[in-house]
């Protein structure tokens, strides 16, 4: 199988207590994201409420998905 990891996709699903948004504009909410966006930067955790929790992120490589 010929694969390349930055081509991973995430969608974001529930994130309680932040959001992940755009890295050089927080206002921007991203919902989908490359594993190549977030090795380069591009992506940031802005966290809000308490100091813990969870997230629900799917992953997939086009084919298989997991959560």
């Amino acid at each position: 199988m010929d694969f390349n990891s930055e081509d991973l996709q995430y969608t974001r699903r529930t994130i309680p207590n932040g959001e992940i948004v755009l890295a050089t504009n927080h206002s921007v909410p991203l919902f989908q994201f490359t594993q190549k966006e977030l090795a380069d930067g591009k992506v940031y955790f802005q966290h809000s409420g308490p100091n813990y929790g969870r997230a629900a992120i799917w992953v997939t490589d086009g084919q298989f998905y997991s959560t």
